[in-house]
């Protein structure tokens, strides 16, 4: 019930001119249900930060169908991922270029609301977030499970998303999505 208030006090002072971004914003035009076209969805090299020799996971995508990918990951030795941080870069495509409109953090993956379960049950990964060595494989279908994060209604546009997965100053893994988020017709 506080954070009710607290969201409803700061919508109360919001500058006039805010509000109107936000109204145009969420117009039907920008905002609403959408038809997704995946572009892009792969195993990124990273420049030099994949090049880090020793690594304990090695990442890669097969296309199995339009929108269903193969992520195969193979674990060389046992990895603590408890304190290993997964940052998300999110751009958005306009004709000026692209603009970067996003970034996030998470820590201890096998908490998050939404990763944590697939993380850990993909990986075979122990309540402490310890990851054993193997071979694993999990399918997704990358359009669904998008609809799953985001609902049924977005911002329409073209958007790219670059995950990180770090652990000290070894990339475990990188993966590019580039999605575009067409109005529903």
């Amino acid at each position: 019930m506080r954070w009710l208030c607290v969201v409803c006090l700061c919508a109360s002072v919001l500058p006039a001119t805010l509000q109107l971004d936000m109204d145009k914003m969420l117009d039907k035009d920008n905002y609403g249900p959408y038809k997704i076209e995946l572009k892009t969805f792969e195993a990124c090299s990273d420049g030099d930060d994949l090049k880090i020799h020793n690594k304990a996971f090695y990442f890669s995508t097969n296309q199995v169908d339009a929108d269903v990918y193969a992520c195969n990951i193979t674990v060389t030795r046992k990895k603590n991922m408890a304190k290993c941080v997964l940052k998300i870069t999110t751009d958005v495509y306009k004709p000026s270029g692209k603009v970067n409109i996003v970034n996030y953090s998470i820590r201890n993956i096998c908490q998050h609301f939404a990763f944590g379960e697939i993380f850990m049950e993909t990986l075979n990964a122990t309540r402490n977030c310890v990851v054993p060595k193997g071979k694993y494989v999990k399918i997704l279908n990358v359009k669904e499970m998008t609809r799953q994060f985001w609902g049924s209604k977005f911002f329409y546009g073209d958007y790219e998303y670059h995950a990180k997965f770090k652990c000290g100053d070894e990339v475990v893994t990188c993966l590019t999505t580039r999605v575009v988020f067409h109005k529903s017709t």
